[in-house]
Formats: C-alpha cells, sequence, structure tokens
C-alpha cells in the first residue's frame, strides 16, 4: 500500500510540474508575442508544444509567424491546430485569409457535391472525436437492444428494436468517418511548402522534367517516399508530382 501511494504521489507531483512549466512556457510566449517579440514567441510557442500539445499553441504560433511573414510555417501550425480541433473556428479562418493570397491557383477537383459534402463533415472532427462517438452509440446500442430485450409492453419494445437499428446505423457511421479520417491523415499525410518556392518533377530525379514551380504555403498530400530525399505528392487540383523532401515539413510528424 505505501509503494502504491509512494507511486501516485510521484506521478501527481510529476504531473503537476509538468503543467506550471506548460503554463510558464505560456506566459512567456504570449508576453513575447503582445510585446512584439515574434522570433521569440515563435521559439517559446515551439517549446510549448513539445512539451504540451495544443491546437491554441499551434495557433498562437501560426499567427507569430505570420506576423514574421512566414506564411508556409504560418499555414503549417494553423494545419496542426487542426490536426489537434478540427473545429477550432480562429484557424480556419486564418487559414482561409491566408490561402486566399497564396500565388498557387489550382483547379477544383471533379468530385460530386454529395462527396464534398460528405468530406467536409469527416474532416469537421477529430479521429478521437469520432471514436468517442462510436463508443457512445455502441453503448445506447446495446442498452436500446436490452430494452426490447427486457420490456413487456409493446411500445417500449418498439423503441428498443427501432432505437437500436438507428444508433447501430450511427455506430457505423462514426466507425468509418473515423478510419476514413485516420487512413486520410495516415497513409497521405499532409504537408505545406515551407522554402520560399519549390521546383517539383515529373519523377524522383532531378534529372527529369519540371512540372511547375510552387510556392511557400501551398498544402500537399504525400503519396510515396523515395529515398530520404523526395516524396510523391498530391496537389489541390489531384494531379500529382515530385518534389524534394527539404522544400516541405508534414503536418504529422510522429506517425
Amino acid at each position: 500500500m505505501r509503494i502504491l501511494f509512494a507511486l501516485f504521489f510521484a506521478i501527481s507531483i510529476s504531473l503537476t510540474a509538468t503543467a506550471n512549466s506548460a503554463n510558464s512556457l505560456k506566459a512567456k510566449a504570449d508576453s513575447a508575442y503582445q510585446a512584439q517579440y515574434f522570433p521569440q514567441a515563435c521559439a517559446l510557442y515551439e517549446a510549448l508544444v513539445e512539451e504540451s500539445p495544443s491546437a491554441d499553441a499551434y495557433y498562437n504560433m501560426g499567427n507569430a509567424f505570420y506576423r514574421q511573414k512566414k506564411v508556409g510555417k504560418a499555414i503549417l501550425a494553423y494545419e496542426r491546430a487542426l490536426w489537434l480541433s478540427p473545429d477550432h473556428e480562429d484557424a480556419h479562418h486564418n487559414l482561409e485569409i491566408l490561402r486566399s493570397n497564396l500565388p498557387d491557383r489550382f483547379a477544383s477537383k471533379r468530385t460530386s457535391f454529395i462527396s464534398q459534402k460528405l468530406a467536409q463533415l469527416i474532416e469537421s472532427r477529430s479521429v478521437e472525436t469520432w471514436v468517442a462517438w462510436s463508443l457512445l452509440w455502441a453503448v445506447l446500442t446495446l442498452a436500446l437492444a436490452l430494452l426490447y430485450r427486457i420490456a413487456t409492453r409493446v411500445m417500449l419494445r418498439k423503441i428498443g428494436f427501432f432505437g437500436a437499428l438507428a444508433t447501430l446505423t450511427l455506430f457505423l457511421l462514426a466507425t468509418l468517418f473515423a478510419f476514413i479520417q485516420r487512413n486520410a491523415f495516415y497513409h497521405n499525410p499532409r504537408a505545406v511548402i515551407i522554402t520560399t518556392s519549390a521546383e517539383s518533377y515529373s519523377s524522383p530525379t532531378e534529372n527529369s522534367n519540371k512540372s511547375r514551380l510552387l510556392h511557400e504555403g501551398t498544402t500537399i498530400s504525400v503519396i510515396e517516399r523515395s529515398g530520404k530525399n523526395w516524396l510523391q505528392v498530391e496537389l489541390p487540383d489531384g494531379s500529382t508530382t515530385w518534389l524534394k523532401k527539404e522544400s516541405i515539413e508534414e503536418v504529422i510528424t510522429n506517425f
């Protein structure tokens, strides 16, 4: 018992120390930003997200990078904020403003209206949120199935039966959306061009034909990796090309 108490006490102290350190870093970063010391603010926010990642910290980091006119880094930070919290309205708003002023223009993908709306719905929540909804619908399905099983009144049995069917459908949809969201991020992760410009190529070699010049801030999806230096990517219009890895940074780095 004493060992368990000591272990619990040590964990509590560690968590408290971590929280205090994160709060201290946030306070220093916010102060540097308010004083318009933007490089220092960025460095402090980077230290903060390494210690305690959060959507708000990435959002603030994006603002600090934007004030230094580092558009690619700002967009990357906003993308990371949305990875942690897809419904972060301020990050969405700032991203839309920055993207509307980017030099690269792409035609829209040829997808149906329903497909576009479905994709927006899936991306509006994180994988963790869809999993939580899936678990909730699973519990409700079991509860309603139990009601159908034990109820003696016809009305209650109907509520249990049709309610279980409805919640089972919602459970399957939430599970599917979580899988699609996870697959999209982990198998074709997003990345952002962070250099001023980047040449794209038809194949993973500098001797191949150059496709087009891409500019800072363009968001792409990684399809394939070739060696340590090349990535095949999908552009916003659905076309594919090859880029040097040094010119981009991926939104998710721990997969």
